[in-house]
């Protein structure tokens, strides 16, 4: 019976020896594998060729006067240009972010916007025109005389698509001036 028992315990142990050896072993390959592809990465990332792209912010209109307590939007579009030296397929990011000032320090300003947009760029697009928008932007608390601005924020990327290496990163700030009138 110690005998058997024995011999049983020994099966056991060198069964899972063996399942150990066949995980160490894939394991070892997976990261190997694992290394050589974040190496092929950072090479095609550190040769992407770099280009220049033009940013241009337009708000739409650039000032607009609102009575006290109201609820109103804010439009306007970002201009991409200079996109001939971009290797195509690319993808066109933007993310916007908005920021605000006012003269009224009781002034409530709440606001949402769009906080992203993306464009599939193929040879030949030379410009791009994204849209950028406030809404609802909530103004409370605030008398006739006050200003408001509101700045946004666009950071363009630029990535070569499969491989997502990045060409291109710039950022522009455009602003929006509220007047309160009676």
């Amino acid at each position: 019976m110690l005998v058997m028992l024995l011999l049983l315990s020994a099966g056991f142990i060198f069964y899972l020896y063996a399942e150990y050896s066949v995980a160490s072993a894939s394991f070892i390959q997976y990261y190997q594998q694992s290394q050589y592809l974040n190496s092929t990465i950072q090479q095609v990332q550190a040769t992407t060729p770099k280009v220049t792209i033009a940013l241009q912010f337009t708000p739409t209109p650039p000032t607009k006067t609102v009575k006290p307590n109201t609820v109103t939007f804010l439009t306007g579009y970002l201009t991409v240009t200079n996109l001939t030296e971009i290797y195509t397929p690319a993808l066109l990011i933007t993310n916007f972010t908005v920021t605000h000032t006012a003269t009224n320090p009781n002034a409530t300003i709440e606001y949402n916007w769009i906080p992203y947009q993306q464009v599939y760029l193929l040879k030949g697009i030379q410009t791009v025109e994204i849209p950028a928008g406030i809404f609802p932007l909530s103004i409370y608390n605030v008398q006739p005389g006050d200003i408001i601005t509101l700045y946004m924020t666009a950071t363009v990327q630029i990535l070569w698509q499969p491989v997502n290496a990045l060409m291109a990163e710039q950022s522009i700030i455009g602003y929006f001036t509220i007047y309160v009138v009676e």
